[in-house]
């Protein structure tokens, strides 16, 4: 069934595999390729770069790092980034194949390999308010529901600040800093201008 294009009334796709690694597959995957048994003490998560079409963001990643075979930290990043990418390639020649037609394909993983991804998102909630306009009306409730309506009334068209905010809903600054976030993570409003603390004001405002 895998051969046949089981896709082809659907404009678009979303890529269920995960493409995730622990220490416990690497050890079990190197093994069995390269005959060579790995320690596990020697696992670290270490910072990386993911790259979009437009920008960058910092992951973690689990490495491998023994000071008495520096070797091996190259072989266990051959071993990921090959068996990576040949498994997106294999789930995506599944959606693609025997089909001309162009589609729009949603990645569920954080695989570093061209061709880089347009966008990522980092909540369900982001990824469905921005590709398909779709907001979970649980979502929405308490302080989060009501800065979205203060927002929604007196700010539809122009930028705002958590002090505007604040002085008009009462409370602290620091909670209603926090619920913009919440909104943001929603896709609801998005950041203008990070403050600085030194009289540069970060300011939000409604997504389209």
């Amino acid at each position: 069934m895998l051969g046949t294009n089981i896709f082809a009334d659907f404009p678009v796709c979303i890529e269920l595999n995960a493409h995730y690694y622990n220490p416990n597959a690497i050890i079990e995957g190197i093994k069995t390729e390269f005959s060579l048994e790995l320690n596990q003490t020697h696992f670290k998560k270490y910072k990386a770069t993911f790259q979009t079409l437009e920008q960058e963001y910092t992951i973690s990643r689990w490495g491998y790092f023994d000071p008495k075979h520096p070797q091996y930290t190259e072989m266990v990043e051959s071993f990921l980034e090959n068996n990576q990418r040949a498994d997106m390639i294999q789930a995506e020649g599944r959606i693609l194949r025997g089909d001309d037609v162009p589609r729009w394909i949603y990645r569920l993983h954080n695989v570093n390999i061209p061709p880089y991804p347009n966008a990522v998102y980092r909540s369900w909630a982001t990824f469905l308010k921005k590709e398909f306009g779709y907001i979970n009306p649980k979502a929405v409730k308490g302080n989060v529901k009501r800065a979205l309506e203060w927002i929604e009334q007196n700010a539809p068209g122009r930028e705002f600040t958590v002090v505007e905010i604040t002085e008009a809903l009462g409370g602290y600054r620091h909670l209603w800093k926090y619920t913009l976030h919440r909104l943001s993570e929603l896709g609801v409003i998005e950041q203008m201008n990070k403050g600085n603390g030194r009289g540069n004001t970060t300011t939000w405002k409604l997504t389209k």
